[in-house]
């Protein structure tokens, strides 16, 4: 294959155009003010601004106690070490962790009361104000023994000390469980 100068030069205009488009995403990126950074290691103080590591108190260790009716009766405790980067109190301010949610880790249920369960507590980045009431929390509804149910209806409230409560009423089944509904409460300590 013969290159000419031309091609060379297509070539390089190209990579340059390239590069300077990458430049500019990786700028706007960067330039972003909404963002809320990714947790790191904790260990500084700064005043308690909802950054993991930014103010004393507790870790932020969740024990969960789960109460569900309707289809599928579960009752049981278990514990998170998912936000120990955070101390509770800014695990209460905290919207990226509040965005990511809470609860069994997504797709990997956990056992409660000797059945498996998993569900989601989350509050979009754009709809979180710290400590208070949210509407609508759980996204992904709630599993149980392989039963899902979802809908609207739930409600979670965030204590400043990252302790909390959420409760849903009577989501509907899928599949198996078509025309059953599950109801419940989930409620959570932190340290």
């Amino acid at each position: 294959m013969n290159t000419t100068t031309a091609d060379t030069t297509r070539f390089s205009l190209i990579g340059i155009a390239m590069l300077a488009g990458l430049g500019l995403a990786l700028t706007a990126c960067s330039a972003s003010t909404t963002t809320t950074p990714p947790p790191t290691t904790s260990g500084t103080s700064n005043g308690g601004n909802g950054t993991p590591g930014s103010g004393g108190g507790q870790t932020a260790n969740l024990t969960f106690q789960v109460n569900f009716t309707g289809a599928d009766t579960v009752q049981g405790s278990f514990t998170s070490d998912e936000w120990q980067i955070y101390t509770c109190s800014d695990f209460a301010k905290s919207a990226f962790a509040w965005n990511l949610g809470t609860g069994p880790q997504e797709g990997v249920p956990t056992t409660v009361g000797g059945k498996l369960v998993n569900f989601l507590l989350s509050v979009p980045t754009g709809m979180f104000h710290g400590a208070g009431t949210y509407s609508d929390v759980m996204p992904a509804g709630v599993t149980t023994e392989g039963d899902d149910f979802s809908g609207t209806g739930s409600n979670m409230t965030i204590n400043s000390d990252g302790s909390g409560n959420a409760s849903f009423t009577s989501l509907p089944g899928s599949g198996t469980v078509s025309g059953q509904t599950e109801s419940g409460t989930v409620t959570w300590t932190c340290g």
